[in-house]
């Protein structure tokens, strides 16, 4: 009985289709195509964190500038200062807009010596990564609506 040998073909090394420096190269194209994208996600979503903390200071400040004003009624500086304490921590602090109102229909009620009262707080977040951004600020508002009671006379329009 005579028994075969089995080779292996040895391949002609000059004909080769893909060397390792191609495959290397092949990998950093797709690694540089990936990252990209990668990283937009990862700067989209530390740019959405940071607003969302913004918002969360917003309605801290309003909620401590609506406490301080309806036991303070007359103070409308020190009500301010409290709100711009509270927004200290954000980077464009100095651009929001605090302003209080007077309910209109029945905003004094002079059997209940009482008055409806709303404290606004309005303030821009410009987006750190504007160009990753379609949009290169978003508008945040915060509202505090509360009853104020002692005298109906207007304390601050």
């Amino acid at each position: 009985m005579r028994y075969r040998r089995y080779t292996t073909p040895v391949r002609d090394r000059t004909k080769t289709t893909c060397t390792l420096k191609q495959s290397a190269g092949q990998a950093l194209v797709e690694f540089a195509l990936l990252a990209t994208l990668l990283i937009t996600l990862l700067l989209a979503a530390f740019d959405f964190g940071l607003a969302f903390y913004a918002n969360l200071v917003v309605k801290s400040a309003v909620s401590e500038a609506a406490y301080y004003y309806a036991q303070n009624p007359y103070d409308w500086p020190g009500t301010e200062q409290r709100a711009r304490l509270e927004l200290r921590a954000l980077s464009n602090a100095a651009g929001a807009q605090i302003s209080s109102t007077v309910l209109s229909s029945p905003a004094c009620d002079p059997t209940l010596k009482t008055m409806t009262r709303n404290v606004v707080i309005t303030y821009t977040h410009e987006f750190l990564f504007a160009p990753v951004v379609p949009v290169p600020q978003v508008q945040l508002s915060a509202r505090e609506t509360f009853l104020q009671s002692g005298t109906c006379r207007e304390i601050r329009p």
